[in-house]
């Protein structure tokens, strides 16, 4: 198994929404057995491939006695509001209020390949939508009130610094 670093916010990676997984293979069950590794040593909850610069809708989630393991995972249902304070392992320092679903059903594809569907309320209903925003392009920030966005502006802007990337000079 081996650990990979995670991307920070202003990364391209995590704009865009991943590619969806034609099939379940031993190579992409090795990446997910890597991507439970990286979040465990990250302590995180959660962690999806593109967090990771991989752009796979994978996503893999270990929260109390659950773990998680989702290809192509796609909400079909919420239910209800609930409102707390998040944080997000590639906006590290920047946490704030979010309003997400009380109850979400899902559909996913498992490690066998097999469409499954789940309902899961509270803190794992959090936790999965977290997740499936990160597979869709979608941080925390974008959830975030303009006060707490406001509050977090330099380390934002910090974050965003460090993911600039030269451009290759061209030689005519």
């Amino acid at each position: 198994m081996a650990i990979h670093p995670i991307v920070t916010f202003g990364a391209p990676a995590l704009k865009k929404v991943a590619r969806r997984v034609e099939r379940v293979t031993p190579e992409l069950l090795r990446l997910t057995e890597d991507m439970f590794e990286t979040m465990r040593q990250a302590k995180g909850v959660g962690l999806a491939a593109n967090q990771i610069d991989i752009d796979l809708a994978v996503s893999v989630i270990s929260f109390r006695e659950t773990l998680l393991t989702m290809f192509n995972p796609r909400i079909i249902a919420g239910t209800g509001t609930q409102s707390n304070v998040e944080a997000c392992l590639s906006v590290p320092g920047v946490e704030g209020e979010v309003k997400r679903a009380a109850e979400v059903t899902f559909t996913y594809l498992d490690e066998r390949g097999e469409l499954q569907e789940r309902s899961v309320s509270g803190h794992l209903a959090r936790i999965v939508q977290h997740e499936l925003d990160h597979l869709n392009g979608v941080l925390i920030v974008n959830h975030l009130s303009i006060a707490a966005r406001t509050l977090h502006k330099k380390t934002l802007e910090r974050l965003k610094a460090e993911n600039v990337q030269p451009r290759k000079q061209v030689h005519r």
